[in-house]
């Protein structure tokens, strides 16, 4: 079944990049969780960039679970993007400490899910200046 669902996501991947399209999924979290987990074996998919779901208080942990999770996602697809889906509602007590253990460990950036509200996008900004980050427009 791994094998199978990983063969299903490269054709449609071939597919869609030979349209000159990127393409990209929101997984489950660490490669050996979701392999284990849902038979996501996505450090062998083609994708262009990843948005593993590091929802850690789904799983009863803390921020430092984040940056595990990231530091093995960044190793397993060597050098593609990889963006930590981080659950707004669980990070909210924890927000910089939460940021610093993606971008620590490799995150290309983050993606929030269920937030954050205006006053938490504003902090988000002023955090990226700090860490001198350059913000897209």
């Amino acid at each position: 079944r791994l094998d199978a669902i990983t063969q299903c996501v490269n054709k449609i991947t071939q597919t869609i990049k030979a349209d000159g399209k990127r393409i990209s999924a929101a997984v489950f979290p660490g490669p050996s969780m979701a392999r284990k987990m849902v038979r996501q074996d996505w450090g062998q998919w083609s994708l262009d960039a990843y948005f593993p779901m590091i929802y850690n208080g789904f799983y009863y942990e803390g921020p430092e679970w984040i940056g595990r999770s990231v530091k093995e996602s960044v190793q397993t697809i060597n050098g593609r993007l990889n963006y930590a889906g981080l659950m707004f509602p669980d990070i909210k007590n924890t927000f910089e400490q939460a940021l610093d253990e993606a971008f620590n460990n490799g995150a290309s950036g983050v993606s929030f899910f269920d937030g954050p509200d205006e006053e938490y996008l504003h902090k988000f900004k002023a955090y990226l200046d700090k860490r001198g980050f350059e913000v897209a427009k």
